[in-house]
């Protein structure tokens, strides 16, 4: 006998079932084949945030608010019976990066799909696995996630330590061009365990294959394949080289806004290029642009570059009041982005404040500009006083 929603259209069910929280939704999908194909065609905006403790979870989801489901996933240790007592398992070896997730093993359901690992808090992890295993652990969540929801997914925001290839890969496949909108956040100055150094969250993240991975680079007939209609990007302490961001920002043209945050790529060469400045060659250094004036970053409405020290302005004392057209050398690549509504220097210490505002009446005229302020350095971190007093 047919209930109430098996009598309702494809179309209002999916209304009701947007209105749903993620655990209320996943449990609709498990009661019926039609019901689960219902909450993946409706699962299109996910914030999904993998940790090791219920507490960092937490804060990096306060301010989240947004219609995307959130869906946070706490790492879990696997345990096995050992005289009627749980004991945690050590039948792989932790320290090397291909070890399997430390969550709980998938499991069949009896439709046959594969059973994911509970979108709640759950048990603390301790004692801490070496960083690449709870980096690769963190990416196992995400693909097996995609898996099942990427298809159907226009907004994700994936917060772990780092990107891993096995994860950039799942973006690829299981997203792909129906993906408009990407953050991957991977800075999280609150998390603290005894694998991270105190500065671990001040520093960029080196460069690593995961980011070749997700533009397939190095792919033969794949180079330019991949995520290719972004709307909106944002890397936060991102190991992508400039080049790499520059073979990503290229290949979605329909890019309106660009975020980044504590991200090494920030470099001349990559704001020159986005700005126009270095259009002779492309990124291969082989072939000239076919419209001279083309620029890269012609369609960007919001440009923020928070956290980079890679690119600067000239020193104050070398700048006279009335010279300018020398204002704004070092970012004379920001007035070729005729489209830009909001610019962002946020915490950039090589970028002066007052030349900044001044290039800005003068040349650019952008409506929402955030001026660069001081943040906390490695040195001033090794500073602080604290009052063993204080209750």
């Amino acid at each position: 006998m047919a209930n109430g929603f098996d009598l309702l259209p494809v179309e209002v069910l999916l209304m009701i079932l947007s209105e749903l929280p993620l655990p209320s939704l996943i449990a609709f999908g498990a009661t019926s084949r039609r019901n689960f194909a219902c909450h993946v065609l409706c699962m299109r905006r996910l914030h999904l945030g993998v940790f090791q403790k219920r507490i960092h979870a937490t804060l990096a989801f306060l301010g989240k608010n947004s219609k995307a489901h959130c869906a946070p996933v706490i790492l879990q240790p696997r345990y096995t019976r050992n005289n009627n007592k749980e004991t945690e398992s050590n039948d792989s070896p932790p320290s090397t990066p291909t070890t399997r997730s430390p969550s709980p093993p998938t499991t069949p359901t009896k439709r046959g799909h594969e059973r994911l690992p509970p979108m709640s808090p759950g048990r603390d992890l301790l004692p801490c696995p070496p960083l690449e295993s709870t980096i690769h652990a963190q990416n196992d969540v995400l693909a097996r996630v995609l898996r099942r929801y990427g298809r159907s997914l226009i907004d994700l925001r994936f917060m772990a330590y780092d990107l891993a290839v096995h994860g950039a890969n799942a973006l690829v496949n299981f997203c792909g061009p129906k993906l408009q909108h990407l953050a991957l956040c991977f800075e999280h100055p609150y998390v603290r365990t005894d694998t991270l150094t105190h500065t671990y969250w001040l520093r960029p993240a080196p460069t690593s294959a995961a980011w070749s991975a997700l533009i397939r680079a190095g792919i033969p007939g794949k180079s330019m394949g991949g995520l290719c209609n972004l709307r909106s990007l944002t890397l936060e302490r991102a190991g992508i080289s400039a080049w790499q961001l520059r073979i990503l920002v290229r290949q979605n043209r329909s890019l309106k806004v660009l975020k980044l945050r504590t991200c090494g790529a920030v470099q001349p060469s990559f704001v020159n290029w986005l700005g126009g400045l270095d259009r002779a060659m492309d990124e291969r250094g082989e072939k000239r642009f076919d419209d001279i004036d083309t620029v890269p970053g012609r369609n960007l409405e919001v440009l923020w570059l928070e956290n980079c020290d890679g690119i600067s302005t000239l020193d104050p004392r070398d700048v006279t009041m009335s010279e300018d057209g020398m204002l704004d050398i070092g970012l004379n690549w920001v007035k070729n982005l005729k489209s830009l509504r909001s610019l962002s220097f946020y915490q950039c210490r090589n970028i002066d404040s007052a030349l900044v505002a001044r290039a800005n009446e003068k040349i650019w005229r952008i409506p929402h500009l955030i001026l660069p302020q001081h943040s906390p350095t490695e040195s001033d971190i090794d500073q602080i006083e604290v009052d063993d007093d204080m209750d």
